[in-house]
């Protein structure tokens, strides 16, 4: 993909099946693919295969097809369809006419313009060298309440570093609801099981 006129390699993320619709076969190819990517190097940033159509800044009027592109974390191997897992959209990418490479694109004024040089650096997408950075989840700064969905969970309202008041589901093991302070300095995806008010159990 051309960020700024540099040329970097990312991923792409596509789609499998819901939640609801993954039995043991599906499940087994999901770990198939996890674990021939373990061990590899995967991209700082990944394009959703999913096409959106948005407008251009130059032409409000019209929709083009782009598509998303979302900051990616070690280790990570797939996301729900929940906010993208909390991971940050880092752009939009398109593919102008006659060419066969993608163009990272910002939104402006509910128009799509391509990613200039000195954006990329204030939005921390490149370093001052125009290297891709990573981008993995925002810390939680501060939980607001927590309460209880049903025995077995726990639904803890939470502000995000980047700003976002979202909705954390919390598995419970053993014990009552997480204290809000368990919250704090934890990435969402620590958040998902608590047992005995102590640090997250391993699923």
């Amino acid at each position: 993909m051309v960020i700024a006129g540099s040329r970097h390699l990312i991923g792409t993320l596509r789609r499998s099946w819901k939640l609801t619709e993954i039995n043991d076969e599906r499940a087994a190819e999901i770990s198939t693919v996890e674990e021939s990517l373990k061990g590899s190097d995967l991209p700082a940033a990944v394009m959703v295969a999913e096409v959106v159509e948005l407008p251009l800044f130059d032409a409000p009027g019209s929709r083009t097809a782009a598509h998303t592109v979302i900051g990616w974390e070690p280790n990570r191997y797939s996301v729900t369809d929940m906010a993208w897992d909390f991971l940050p959209v880092l752009g939009f990418a398109l593919r102008p006419h006659g060419t066969d490479e993608f163009v990272l694109h910002e939104e402006r004024e509910g128009g799509l313009v391509p990613m200039a040089a000195a954006r990329a650096v204030e939005k921390s997408i490149l370093d001052g060298a125009g290297r891709l950075l990573q981008h993995g989840q925002p810390l939680v700064t501060k939980c607001l309440a927590v309460k209880a969905l049903t025995e077995s969970c726990a639904m803890a309202n939470c502000e995000l570093a980047d700003g976002r008041t979202v909705d954390l589901v919390t598995e419970l093991r053993a014990g009552g609801l997480p204290p809000t302070s368990w919250y704090a300095g934890k990435l969402p995806s620590e958040t998902k099981v608590f047992s005995c008010g102590c640090e997250p159990v391993q699923p």
